[in-house]
């Protein structure tokens, strides 16, 4: 409150000033953004113009002269656009721990969604206000997961619901939303999403919708069933009567290159028959998760006894070795042992930046598919692999990139810096658009491709305060320059952040100075429609 009457007196004290032609007073803006270029958010031209921000706002957007700012930045040169908001990230697995998010706000990300792929945590009202109690670096909205929802209800089984469990699952998800979650998410190719049915999630997703939220999914399939896939959740969104965000589009597997033309096409289709779908990208072509993936899917059903029971098995594990054959071919291999690489392994630290195939020389074995599958069985039974896959197409990349129904998003976390390996979009995903692909290739104009990566994933989000850069906006803002913007971060050593972001602004407090962590924690929560 004391932040609008701020801003209030100040537009009130221009207006006296202006009527009374006394000259010799001044409006004081916090800040002042000088001679910049401003790319707004919405997708028109750029233009030149100041920018006075007053406490958490935007004030004023025009000619401003320096005199009237507290703290001037010279501008000159450089873009000046709205904050960028990241609509897949599971940055809420450790903000608790780390509120500084430093990977993310040196990418110019200034508001993050959590709670993607089916996993959140569950008690959002608790959660929400220990970020606010503690203090976060940027804004954070979150959705509630389906994975996790299941997961306490029903624990890890390969069933379906009985009518009393669904009801439990029903009334997570109520609260959840109650508490502030923008929507419900799936997860259906993880444990144990998996193992649920389409009603199952139209149910779920049903009660999302009476609270405004929207359904956001990592498929059930990216590879060989993409399609199929797809078709289920836009079933899902139609008889949810909810809107749709597919999330981090790809085609996984050399098998299914070039299928996004089609995929692309089916969402099309869809909207012109008056469907709310979107989805969002990130800009590499490799995926980042579990080394669970690659398992087939009924071979981790049940609890750690059942799921030992079998791979103690000498048929069964063989027939779980065939599965992670096909997959490695198939789906996240790419049809190459060399393209799964290990990135956090800490059970032995050594295996971390090297893929199946080091792994096996390292071991003194031959570098084969059926010793490849026999290694991945040994790191699940003996720790928490998580791996780089190298399995998609720099075509279905820019494909997908060009489309104007898709975001810019990372699927990141926050990442510890300089611990274990990791995947170069948690430090470059956004600086890699702007640079390799906006100024290098030309895939996208710059006002396109902030669009997507501001306004697009605000109006998804339902907030209409930030992604944009108008007086009266929140002060989420980025100042960098176009000629040096990069992703320094590579496969071989992805812990290194971006060049040419010089300012990060979140509710008005900077958060990067000059390429610098300020350490300002002024981030906010970004609560759903049921809270607002």
């Amino acid at each position: 409150m004391e932040k609008y009457l701020y801003c209030f007196l100040v537009v009130l004290l221009s207006v006296a000033i202006s009527c009374s032609g006394r000259e010799t007073e001044i409006v004081k803006y916090d800040y002042v953004i000088k001679n910049g270029i401003v790319v707004d958010g919405s997708g028109k031209a750029r233009y030149k113009a100041d920018i006075g921000i007053v406490g958490e706002r935007i004030v004023k957007i025009g000619t401003i002269p320096e005199e009237h700012g507290i703290t001037v930045i010279d501008a000159s040169g450089k873009i000046v656009s709205p904050g960028f908001i990241d609509i897949h990230t599971h940055a809420d697995t450790r903000i608790l721990e780390d509120p500084g998010a430093h990977n993310f706000i040196m990418q110019g990300v200034t508001t993050v969604v959590g709670g993607n792929c089916g996993g959140s945590k569950l008690n959002l009202e608790e959660f929400f206000g220990q970020l606010e109690a503690n203090g976060i670096a940027l804004n954070i909205g979150m959705l509630v997961g389906h994975n996790s929802v299941r997961s306490k209800v029903m624990g890890n089984e390969g069933r379906d619901p009985v009518d009393s469990e669904l009801d439990e699952m029903k009334r997570i998800v109520e609260r959840e939303m109650k508490a502030g979650a923008l929507g419900i998410s799936t997860g259906l190719k993880y444990r144990p999403g998996v193992y649920s049915k389409t009603d199952e999630v139209v149910a779920l997703a049903g009660v999302a919708a009476q609270y405004g939220g929207f359904y956001a999914t990592h498929l059930r399939d990216e590879g060989l069933k993409l399609l199929e896939s797809i078709g289920e959740a836009l079933e899902i969104s139609k008889k949810a009567n909810i809107p749709l965000q597919l999330s981090h589009h790809k085609a996984v597997g050399a098998d299914m290159w070039g299928e996004t033309a089609v995929s692309l096409k089916l969402i099309e289709d869809a909207r012109k028959k008056g469907m709310d779908v979107t989805t969002d990208q990130y800009a590499y072509t490799a995926t980042f998760t579990g080394i669970a993936i690659i398992f087939p899917e009924w071979a981790l059903e049940g609890n750690k006894s059942d799921i030992e029971q079998r791979l103690n098995d000498p048929e069964t594990r063989k027939r779980v070795r065939e599965g992670i054959i096909f997959n490695i071919k198939h789906d996240r291999g790419g049809n190459d042992i060399k393209n799964i690489t290990i990135a956090v392994y800490p059970e032995d630290t050594r295996f971390e930046g090297k893929n199946l195939k080091e792994i096996l020389v390292l071991r003194d074995m031959k570098p084969t598919m059926e010793n490849a599958a026999e290694l991945v069985i040994d790191l699940y039974e003996h720790g928490d692999a998580r791996a780089v896959y190298h399995c998609l197409s720099e075509e279905d990349v820019v494909r997908t990139m060009k489309h104007p129904l898709v975001m810019h998003a990372s699927d990141a976390n926050i990442s510890q810096y300089k611990r274990g390996s990791t995947h170069p979009r948690h430090y470059g995903n956004f600086p890699r658009v702007l640079g390799h692909y906006v100024r290098d290739k030309g895939i996208l104009t710059l006002e396109e491709a902030i669009r997507k990566m501001t306004s697009f994933p605000a109006s998804r989000i339902g907030t209409h305060e930030r992604g944009r850069l108008a007086e009266n906006a929140c002060a989420d803002i980025v100042i960098f320059d176009p000629l040096t913007i990069r992703d320094t971060a590579t496969w071989a050593d992805p812990h290194q952040y971006p060049e040419g972001i010089e300012y990060v602004f979140v509710n008005g407090a900077i958060v990067v100075s000059r390429g610098k962590i300020t350490g300002q924690l002024p981030g906010k929560i970004i609560y759903g429609p049921a809270v607002k």
